[in-house]
């Protein structure tokens, strides 16, 4: 959730309109996230099913995701390990394909023709976006922290979890390259798309990437959902809903669908969005 400690020091440093404006900037970023996971979900779902569209994978996404958001973060920890699990399959299926291929596009061994320089300098602000979203999420910092079992050890686990993924992106980038040159696409198209590849292999890896989301959607949401309920519960004008036990559930669930609603039919109306607000947000 949404760290009151981080509206604090704004508060505090700013007054009332620094808070509102951290917290407004920590919630388009979360909800930019958000959207990108749900266009993960659809690409790779289109990906391995091209004759229906990537909005009915949107819509799928929405019933499928959003019960998740009910649930506690300590019970989706245990499911994190198959997100992490399919990023290095995924690596692992990229190194294999790679070095299989003999021959151009997709090979390692046979790279593509590359530019040192960007071909088109007016795609420089979209793809720092790109960049900067794979590194977003970082207000969803304090549930992580208050649901570890062994919260002293946080730095420590931020700092090598940072450092794998920025390995990882580094690899992941520089492969796709090379092996695709001015024509890579999403790595998913481009795998599925080229032949002389084992396309089990390559599938399998699509599958995890759809499995993604579901260890992501609930935990990235959780601040701006934390932050929507708290500001209802605090208003003097509903003040008196948290008396009901009842009443504060049916808040918990009218706000958590109305919010994955939302973030639903932003992906579909703006699949770059959240490129587009992360790398705003990060500069």
């Amino acid at each position: 959730m949404l760290s009151p400690r981080t509206a604090d020091m704004a508060g505090a440093a700013y007054g009332t309109r620094g808070r509102i404006f951290i917290s407004t900037m920590f919630m388009l970023e979360l909800i930019a996230a958000s959207v990108a996971l749900i266009v993960l979900f659809a690409d790779s779902l289109h990906v391995l099913f091209p004759d229906i569209g990537t909005v009915t994978f949107k819509i799928l996404a929405f019933f499928t995701l959003t019960p998740t958001t009910y649930l506690a973060i300590r019970h989706l920890s245990y499911t994190s390990f198959v997100g992490i699990l399919s990023s290095f399959t995924l690596v692992l299926v990229i190194c294999y394909d790679g070095a299989s291929k003999s021959e151009r596009p997709g090979s390692l061994l046979d790279p593509m023709p590359t530019n040192l320089l960007p071909v088109n300098w007016m795609t420089l602000p979209l793809a720092f976006g790109q960049m900067a979203a794979g590194f977003a999420g970082h207000a969803t910092f304090p549930s992580v922290y208050r649901d570890m079992a062994e919260p002293e050890h946080f730095p420590r686990v931020v700092n090598y979890t940072y450092l794998a993924t920025s390995l990882i992106y580094a690899f992941m980038a520089a492969a796709g390259y090379l092996m695709f040159g001015n024509d890579v696409k999403v790595i998913m198209e481009n795998m599925m798309a080229t032949p002389g590849y084992n396309q089990l292999l390559n599938k399998l890896a699509v599958w995890l990437i759809v499995i993604n989301p579901f260890t992501k959607y609930a935990l990235t949401l959780s601040g701006v959902n934390f932050t929507i309920e708290l500001s209802i519960f605090r208003h003097p004008a509903f003040s008196s809903l948290t008396k009901s036990k009842f009443a504060m559930h049916l808040v918990q669930f009218v706000s958590r669908l109305l919010v994955s609603s939302v973030v639903i039919i932003i992906a579909i109306l703006f699949p770059a969005f959240d490129r587009v607000i992360v790398s705003l947000v990060l500069v």
